[in-house]
């Protein structure tokens, strides 16, 4: 069985084709029982920076047609912008992912809870077997002991805090700013504690769920309203943050153009969604309208790497090594199986033939001729199948197979 993981992320593709082959959580069960996926195992990340597909299968081209095929992906599109990695490339990307190397923002925390989601979801909709609960298992491990033996983590930063420092750079006093946050997720959350940790008071929560919204206005303040009321709040705002798993768009740039002329201040509006929850057509609106998403924060993460790269450094070391020795264990392991399975197959020769020599010495064969006969025929038994194999390996010239099976047989040491 071969494992494999497809995907695309925040180097390989822009936010606009990142957020046309976002992969929902939701949609994992329907794709996992396709009766055609070929798949064995199969689970899901999807982020606002990617979207992967982990899965183990005996027929991996097929998942991989099925994976084209499903989500409508372009050949053009497959070409350049995702990638496909096998077997322990494959582990070594997920225990990359999952302690924040491979993130936009190095070491950030978030991408580990979002991989540990991805898996128990994968494990609630039935496609999570043996193969790949052992490599999840293992890139968690991996992902804790980076994080408690590197300063991989230490000072680092999350999307949430790049897109405040950008805020920052427009509004360097945030007491007086009003702030419309739509969304009620992690990623909202953390905005808002640190804009209030840096001054801001005037906060207005919205979100379809109004209780969600409620419940994060009693730690920072200000006031919980519905989706529906979010136009009427946009002409009242400064600032605008926006991270849902909304589908389609919330704020529309007919929606912020009607109020523009009420208004005497910029309008900043940061969206940290993919797909988008803000209509890109909005930064066509003037010089007072300010968008950005989460590309636009790449230079602020470039910067914060910086100062983690020496850590980054031992962290990926510590990746290869680890991968190798669960790879190095796995093979040992699959070579304990093929051990025995050789072992119970000589041992059911070995007993079929000695029941047939007890069967002699009953009948009164002589005993000498009855071993014989029996040493014989379990060693041309023995013998018939390498026999075959190597007479085969001769008339194609697989050279290799000879010489493997020189060392195999132990013909080497015959002769020392």
């Amino acid at each position: 069985m071969e494992l494999i993981a497809c995907g695309l992320n925040h180097k390989t593709a822009p936010i606009a084709l990142r957020e046309r082959y976002a992969l929902a959580h939701d949609a994992l069960r329907d794709m996992a029982f396709a009766p055609d996926n070929n798949a064995d195992e199969l689970a899901v990340l999807s982020t606002c920076n990617r979207s992967e597909i982990y899965c183990a299968s005996n027929e991996p081209s097929a998942v991989l047609t099925w994976l084209r095929d499903k989500q409508n992906i372009s050949s053009a599109d497959f070409k350049n912008h995702f990638y496909v990695l096998r077997n322990e490339k494959m582990i070594q990307h997920m225990a990359r992912v999952a302690c924040g190397l491979d993130s936009m923002t190095v070491g950030e925390p978030q991408i580990f809870g979002q991989m540990k989601e991805a898996y128990l979801k994968a494990q609630e909709a039935g496609t999570v077997g043996s193969v790949l609960h052992s490599v999840f298992q293992r890139v968690f491990a991996i992902s804790k002991r980076i994080r408690t033996h590197t300063d991989i983590a230490r000072s680092a930063v999350s999307i949430a805090y790049l897109g405040v420092e950008r805020i920052q750079q427009v509004f360097t006093d945030l007491s007086e700013a009003r702030v419309l946050l739509i969304g009620a997720g992690e990623t909202i959350e953390l905005v808002a504690k640190h804009l209030k940790r840096r001054g801001a008071q005037h906060f207005l929560i919205a979100n379809r769920t109004i209780a969600n919204a409620a419940c994060l206005t009693q730690s920072i303040g200000g006031k919980a309203i519905t989706i529906g009321q979010i136009p009427e709040a946009v002409s009242k705002v400064d600032i605008i943050i926006s991270a849902t798993a909304c589908p389609i768009a919330i704020i529309g740039k007919g929606m912020v153009e009607h109020t523009l002329n009420c208004r005497k201040r910029p309008l900043f509006l940061m969206d940290l969604a993919v797909p988008r929850d803000i209509e890109p057509e909005i930064a066509t609106l003037g010089d007072d309208v300010h968008l950005y998403n989460i590309d636009d924060l790449k230079s602020l993460a470039d910067k914060h790497m910086s100062a983690r790269h020496h850590a980054a450094q031992m962290a990926e070391q510590l990746v290869e090594l680890e991968v190798d020795e669960f790879v190095r264990k796995k093979r040992m392991l699959e070579a304990t199986t093929l051990i025995t399975d050789y072992r119970n197959t000589i041992q059911t020769l070995q007993s079929n033939e000695l029941n047939r020599a007890k069967q002699a010495l009953r009948q009164g064969e002589d005993p000498e001729e009855v071993l014989s006969q029996f040493a014989h025929r379990l060693a041309s038994k023995i013998m018939h199948h390498p026999t075959t194999e190597i007479r085969q390996a001769m008339a194609n010239g697989r050279e290799e197979v000879l010489l493997f099976a020189h060392r195999l047989l132990g013909l080497n040491a015959l002769h020392e």
